[in-house]
């Protein structure tokens, strides 16, 4: 009889998420190790990747103007990330049954906002009180 021996999965949870329950749920799971820690971004960590919660992306995606609770669900549902929305196509997201074309633009200039070169000539101003 061939025996596999199961790979050990390492998830760093943010101390912050202590009270969600998750943690217990994680550490019941065979071949999980969890260590508690205070991760800058993200609720989760495993490997190199930071996860985050559906709920952290709702609320990611609803800080874009013309997002509110109702598209940001419709974009994470069909996209699956906040990442996957932010480098959609705008054909992509026009495609989104529920999303107009004053939505994507909105979508479009909030991750593509140029960036603009300020006037720093006047830094050496000194105002006469």
């Amino acid at each position: 009889m061939k025996t596999t021996k199961q790979k050990l999965i390492n998830i760093v949870v943010d101390d912050r998420e202590q009270r969600s329950g998750m943690v217990e749920i994680l550490e019941a799971t065979e071949s999980v190790s969890v260590s508690i820690s205070r991760l800058a971004c993200g609720d989760y960590e495993v490997g190199d990747k930071l996860l985050f919660e559906r709920k952290t992306q709702l609320h990611i995606l609803q800080g874009i103007p013309g997002v509110g609770p109702e598209r940001a669900c419709t974009l994470l549902d069909k996209f699956g990330s906040v990442e996957a929305v932010l480098t959609a196509s705008m054909e992509e997201l026009l495609a989104i049954k529920g999303i107009g074309k004053q939505s994507v633009d909105a979508i479009h200039w909030a991750v593509h906002e140029p960036e603009i070169e300020y006037d720093r000539s006047c830094e050496d101003f000194d105002p006469v009180v």
